[in-house]
């Protein structure tokens, strides 16, 4: 895809006059990244917004002992970095790809001196990282709060909302990554889609969730 499109079609950048627009296409570059690469790690100085064109990048923060907590994975189209960036400071997280990823890496100091020339960008900005604490905020209240059960039909009712009310969803990524996602551990998760299985909520062929009660899994998840 044309560097110009994809950011026009980006959630972030699609209000921005074309001239920004045009100017940011020119100074960004598409790069491919395997399954497992690290993009960035807590404490790295910011230098790039990454944009998402295919693939998911899981965003995590490590313990001194080395556990990870996922605060979210990033998928198509989504964007990540852009608070060290935008607050020209140093990674709080760490990104990694989880499959493989195609990315546009967008320059900070290119990107700022473009979005100069939209006196508007820069309130969507302040929305956008407020939105982005929200988020962060909602976050950790699920995990504190919820049982795994709870987890894993949020998990499951997001995706089938995000696949256009679809009943079979393959699963975009391992259960390992899942389990980290959900603050569990993967046998724990494959227990747990057996006993959903069993009350006849969902069942699994393979590495596709069937719902068989879509209505009975929002309940579970407080919908």
């Amino acid at each position: 895809m044309e560097k110009y499109q994809f950011i026009k079609q980006s959630e972030f950048f699609n209000n921005l006059d074309d001239s920004v627009i045009k100017a940011i296409s020119s100074v960004s570059e598409f790069v491919s990244f395997p399954k497992n690469k690290i993009i960035f790690l807590n404490g790295d100085k910011a230098s790039h917004i990454y944009v998402i064109l295919n693939g998911f990048v899981k965003i995590y923060k490590t313990s001194f002992r080395g556990d990870q907590t996922i605060t979210r994975i990033a998928k198509k189209k989504e964007i990540f970095g852009e608070v060290s960036c935008f607050s020209n400071s140093y990674h709080q997280l760490s990104a990694e790809t989880i499959t493989r990823t195609e990315i546009l890496k967008i320059p900070q100091k290119e990107l700022l001196q473009a979005i100069k020339l939209d006196e508007d960008f820069n309130n969507k900005i302040i929305k956008w990282l407020f939105q982005r604490q929200n988020y962060l905020i909602k976050t950790l209240e699920k995990q504190t709060t919820l049982n795994i059960e709870e987890k894993l039909a949020s998990f499951i009712v997001n995706l089938y909302l995000e696949m256009g009310n679809n009943h079979e969803l393959k699963l975009p990524y391992d259960k390992n990554i899942i389990a980290l996602q959900l603050s569990t551990k993967p046998e724990t998760i494959s227990r747990t889609f057996k006993r959903l299985t069993k009350r006849k909520l969902i069942h699994l062929q393979n590495k596709t969730i069937i719902i068989d009660n879509i209505e009975e899994l929002k309940k579970l998840y407080q919908i």
